[in-house]
């Protein structure tokens, strides 16, 4: 067995590096690393292939691909830089590049898991790629030494193994392995120039079937081994420190000791560019459990949140000045741009704002904002036409949780009408909920579960926000439209030219996601007088508040010990049943899988154009020419003849149909006269002649050869030329 070079071979190693580079998935949320690395090494890709084609010296071909790389992430980091949070203009490439190095280095040392994408890691990590792909066509193509290779694809497996705290997918692994196997199988071949076809194909097809049997094998012991070892726990030195994961603090409880406060205490002032009140959310619950509404973990990105999120809406612009920390920044939805001191992150499907930096538990107090916000304020008109949406971030919003009393959902039939629209049967509970059959009290049960939504329903009918949120969000989904529960504050009290929210006024309400609205806000509880936008009963909501709105009554007593929040998901870990799901580079891996699978009847199709190419003179269009029917029938699985044409032909001739048999003679004898008769032949019309018989040929045969030999030619595989 011996290295040779061939076409495919910068493909191959491309797209090895690409399937590393994607295994880092877990560690670095959304996909604009995976978009840069693939406009990287893809330039390293068309450079190799182009070298091949031309058959440039390897070194040369290596460098022209360093050239290429280099430009790329060039021209990456000057579309980059001024998407960094306080770039300064600057014209300095050098300065470009540092930055936004500096900047992928720091999201590296004080982010959390999975890293939220930003402009520095969108450059930092194709430029790590770039450095791999280097390494790896240094090995294969430069010291021809492919089996080296494993080194540089395995980093990015390695960073993903040590960095996240759970255990990485098979996928990963399987991804690096397929890479690697691909390189082995494309840089080597039979020694020998003229080794028999029979010979060859046997050979292709041993080191497939060994590849495959060995991937098999080290995957099985591979899965086997890491059930059987106790591995500990990975990373314990992040439990701790200022590198520590997110835990964010359940909303719920804070709420339940806020309500019960004896005295309310001032959180935060705000004025709005429209004057109106309004409510500010600090997060949305979207799981449903036997124990109640749920926080869920977070993807939290950093940059993105103008076009995270698309419906209609009032622009309103609010300014807030905040008297108490928080680790969420209270916005009114849908918040599209924030002004903030301080580090901060968001999570694509809840629009959360959450803080990231060291202070983040204190990071709000005493800090003034302006937010930026498409608050939902729409018609009777429309929510009574609205038909039910489908949440963008997933069916988790539709799942109703076991443990619910059958009669509940005799209770919604006969609210609701299977006739009437959506937004019609929303309102149908909504005024339900607030109806006289409902009391507000404050010495309803601490929890939303299940048991408890059923009782609420069914017996007691009174609690506080939590239960008529929750069991207005129950009730939709029951119905088929997508509801999660908010948190934050109702509009407060009006206070100079502004409103002055406190402690009483945190609240929870139902958020419903109808079509071509997006996520419209409820308010089935009673003791408040409005509802945000027209989903109330009595329409805009009005400036002046209501004595009772989220007041404690009088036999509700506080706690004498405020309860400490549970310890709650990491917000950088991935949620479990499909909950909370942010931006991953799954879909690239679709598109690497389509590019892989057609890229080599791609390759095929730009070198037969390249062969065939006119303007070289007889002797050199002739062979390449020859070189073009040989690859075709390499490529349909026919026996060559390495003799010369017209020798040949006694061995290749019998081998096709007897309608191309003529056609092959004529091809044969016009490239033996161009390279050994004195007076030479005319070559011109030799191109068109061998893309018939390529054609003729393709057709003779059955459509899985023919797709094989079209989609999988077996003439990309290096071979030595005669």
């Amino acid at each position: 067995m011996r290295y040779t070079r061939g076409l495919l071979t910068p493909v191959v190693d491309a797209v090895a590096v690409l399937l590393a580079t994607w295994t880092l998935g877990p560690v670095i949320s959304g996909s604009d690393h995976l978009q840069g690395t693939f406009l990287v090494v893809g330039a390293s890709a068309v450079v190799g292939v182009l070298g091949a084609l031309m058959r440039l010296p390897a070194m040369v071909t290596v460098l022209a691909q360093v050239a290429a790389m280099t430009g790329m992430l060039w021209w990456r980091a000057v579309a980059l830089f001024p998407l960094l949070p306080g770039a300064t203009p600057q014209t300095d490439p050098v300065g470009q590049v540092m930055a936004l190095v500096n900047a992928g280095v720091e999201s590296v040392r004080l982010g959390t898991l999975p890293l939220a994408p930003d402009p520095g890691l969108a450059w930092l990590v194709p430029a790590a790629s770039a450095l791999i792909a280097l390494v790896v066509e240094l090995l294969v193509v430069g010291l021809e030494q492919p089996a080296w290779a494993l080194a540089p694809l395995g980093l990015p497996y390695l960073v993903g193994a040590l960095a996240v705290p759970a255990d990485l997918t098979w996928l990963q692994f399987g991804a690096v392995a397929a890479g690697y196997l691909a390189i082995l199988l494309t840089s080597t071949t039979m020694g020998g120039a003229r080794a028999p076809s029979a010979q060859t194909r046997a050979f292709t097809r041993a080191r497939v079937l060994t590849a495959t049997g060995m991937t098999g094998a080290v995957m099985a012991v591979a899965l086997v081994v890491a059930s059987m070892v106790p591995m500990g726990q990975k990373l314990p030195w992040l439990e701790t420190g200022s590198n520590a994961p997110i835990e964010l603090a359940d909303p719920t409880i804070t709420l339940n000791e806020n309500l019960v406060r004896p005295a309310a205490q001032p959180v935060l002032y705000y004025e709005t560019s429209d004057g109106l009140p309004v409510y500010l959310r600090t997060v949305a619950l979207t799981h449903l459990s036997t124990s109640g509404a749920q926080l869920v973990p977070m993807r939290l990105e950093s940059f993105g949140l103008s076009s995270a999120y698309d419906a209609p809406g009032d622009h309103v612009e609010t300014t807030v000045r905040m008297d108490f920390g928080s680790e969420y920044l209270p916005v009114p939805f849908a918040a599209k741009d924030f002004r903030a001191d301080g580090t901060w992150a968001f999570d694509p499907v809840t629009l959360a704002i959450v803080s990231t930096g060291r202070d983040r538990l204190d990071q709000t107090r005493g800090l003034t904002y302006t937010v930026t916000s498409v608050v939902p304020r729409p018609s009777a008109d429309q929510l009574a036409s609205a038909k039910a949406g489908r949440d963008p971030g997933g069916d988790e919003t539709l799942r109703v949780p076991d443990g619910l009393d059958a009669g509940v959902a005799d209770l919604v039939a006969s609210i609701t009408s299977p006739d009437a629209s959506a937004g019609t049967n929303a309102l149908a509970i909504q005024n339900f909920l607030r109806s006289d059959a409902f009391t507000y009290t404050l010495e309803a049960p601490r929890t939303a579960g299940m048991d408890v939504i059923s009782s609420f329903l069914l017996q007691d009918r009174s609690g506080y926000c939590i239960h008529f949120a929750a069991a207005m969000v129950t009730m939709a989904r029951m119905i088929g439209i997508p509801a999660r529960m908010a948190v934050g504050f109702t509009p407060g009290t009006p206070q100079g030219s502004g409103f002055a929210v406190t402690t009483h006024d945190m609240h929870t309400w139902p958020e419903l996601y109808l079509d071509g609205l997006g996520w419209v806000p409820f308010e089935p509880t009673p003791s408040v007088a409005d509802a945000p936008g027209s989903s109330s009963p009595e329409g805009t909501p009005s400036p002046e508040p209501t004595p009772t709105k989220n007041t404690p009554t009088a036999s509700a007593s506080p706690t004498t010990e405020p309860q400490a929040p549970s310890p709650s998901p990491s917000a950088g870990t991935k949620p479990e049943d499909g909950a909370g799901s942010g931006s991953s580079g799954a879909p690239w891996a679709w598109v690497l899988l389509v590019a892989a699978l057609f890229a080599p009847g791609a390759l095929r199709w730009v070198q037969g154009l390249w062969r065939l190419r006119p303007g070289r003179g007889p002797a050199a269009d002739s062979a390449a020419a020859w070189r073009e029917v040989r690859a075709t029938f390499t490529d349909i699985g026919l026996a060559w003849d390495d003799r010369t044409p017209t020798r040949a032909l006694t061995t290749l001739a019998p081998e096709i149909p007897a309608a191309s048999q003529a056609l092959l003679r004529e091809v044969a004898g016009t490239v033996e006269r161009a390279n050994y008769a004195r007076e030479g032949a005319d070559v011109g019309p030799l191109a068109a002649q061998v893309r018939t018989l390529r054609r003729e040929l393709l057709r003779a045969q059955t459509w899985p050869r023919r797709l094989r030999a079209v989609v999988l030619p077996a003439s990309l595989l290096p071979r030595r030329e005669p």
